[in-house]
């Protein structure tokens, strides 16, 4: 176990297998400028195998930490405390090399909202919730989060989110599609690194380039990144990779990824 700046734990369970946790409950998991730069840095350097985030006790995050904005508040300040670190973290998670799973322990808000949206699945607890209290601050969100709150939840969520100021429970989440399991809390994290075991039982290069593009082609990706996209499909296609799939599908067996 290694403590990262800001109090992320970075945790290495199994072979292939990296947890980042959260462990701030002093502050209900709020992502400090610490914590948001040792997680742009942990999806940064991840190179293979799967990780998984996660908070500690019964909140996932809390949002952004508004302890350095002064009282009253500065608005430069407040803009400096939250924009930088978030979108730089946001960025490497949108560009991270490796699947990337949540475990939803308790709610996420705000900046854990979009932290938890990011991620490619999505486990949570009873009782876990998502919500925006944007409203409730008086703060205006930033296009730049809308737009990925918007990417990551379907029809007129983001709208109750954000104009009605509703939250929206895990059990409703798991029905409409956003989170993909309901686990119990203390089947949470033993559900999370089966699902990274799953990850890993699969075709690395594949899974990696099918996560990018999912993730890329749910931003609205251009032409450019679409072309990108069809080159990277066209080399898997030679890859070796792929000619080991075909030849354990054909032999019945499992393949063997090296």
């Amino acid at each position: 176990m290694t403590d990262v700046a800001g109090r992320l734990v970075v945790e290495r369970p199994a072979k292939g297998v990296t947890v980042l946790r959260i462990e701030r409950p002093e502050r209900r998991g709020a992502l400090s400028p610490e914590i948001l730069e040792a997680l742009r840095e942990a999806f940064a350097a991840a190179e293979d195998g799967c990780l998984v985030v996660t908070g500690t006790g019964e909140i996932f995050s809390a949002g952004y930490d508004l302890s350095g904005i002064g009282d009253p508040v500065d608005p430069d300040r407040a803009h400096a405390a939250i924009a930088p670190e978030t979108v730089a973290a946001l960025d490497a998670l949108h560009a991270c090399r490796v699947p990337v799973i949540a475990a939803l322990n308790g709610p996420a808000l705000g900046g854990g909202l979009e932290l938890a949206l990011g991620c490619d699945v999505r486990l949570g607890v009873p009782g876990a919730y998502l919500a925006a209290p944007a409203g409730k601050l008086g703060l205006v969100y930033s296009p730049g989060g809308l737009e990925r709150i918007l990417g990551g939840l379907p029809g007129s969520l983001p709208f109750e989110l954000f104009v009605l100021g509703r939250r929206i429970e895990a059990e409703r989440a798991h029905a409409l599609g956003v989170v993909t399991e309901i686990v119990a809390p203390e089947e949470l994290e033993a559900t999370a690194l089966a699902a990274a075991e799953e990850v890993l039982a699969q075709g690395p290069q594949a899974v990696q380039a099918n996560a990018r593009a999912l993730r890329a082609l749910r931003a609205g990706a251009d032409d450019a990144v679409r072309a990108e996209l069809a080159a990277t499909r066209r080399a898997g296609m030679r890859s070796a990779e792929f000619a080991e799939g075909v030849a354990a599908f054909r032999g019945r067996r499992a393949p063997h990824w090296g």
